[in-house]
């Protein structure tokens, strides 16, 4: 897994990772721990795959391609990056994809694996009512918009964060 840096560029590289570790860190800390006898100074993909591990034993891992790609976005703007995979306190049986907790701004990713029904439609829309409670404002994104309209996905961001921030 280590030497199929040396082929791939750092994105594919990344997709390979995914597939491998599933979401789990087991498998990316055997990884870790075969790093140094399989790579080197001066070995082909040794920076690309020691770049990846490190990135994901710091936690900072995406859970989906759609969130990677969001954070890919995300990353090359002036626009922090929010918590991952956030736990709101008034529900301990679900996750939020992204939480800006000082603007009081919360990203869903939608994509249709998880989304694509009617009553995953309904659910979205009953969870975003009760983060309203809280105060919190859901911003939701679709594959296509995170895919293909990544402009699109900054401008709405930036000025959700911009009025959360102001108000």
């Amino acid at each position: 897994m280590l030497e199929m840096a040396s082929l791939m560029n750092e994105t594919t590289y990344r997709d390979l990772i995914d597939r491998y570790a599933g979401g789990h860190s087991g498998p990316i800390e055997k990884l870790a721990d075969w790093f140094p006898t399989v790579c080197g100074p001066g070995r082909a993909g040794t920076r690309i795959a020691r770049r990846e591990l490190e990135r994901r034993l710091a936690g900072d891992v995406a859970e989906s391609k759609m969130e990677r790609l969001f954070l890919d976005i995300i990353d090359g703007s002036s626009i922090p990056r929010p918590v991952l995979q956030w736990v709101p306190p008034w529900n301990d049986h679900v996750r939020v994809d992204g939480a800006y907790l000082d603007a009081m701004v919360l990203v869903e990713l939608d994509g249709k694996k998880w989304h694509g029904t009617h009553q995953r439609t309904i659910a979205d829309q009953e969870r975003d009512h009760i983060s309203t409670t809280f105060g919190y404002r859901t911003i939701r994104f679709t594959w296509s918009q995170i895919r293909f309209d990544p402009k699109y996905v900054k401008r709405i961001l930036t000025g959700a964060l911009a009025v959360e921030r102001a108000g």
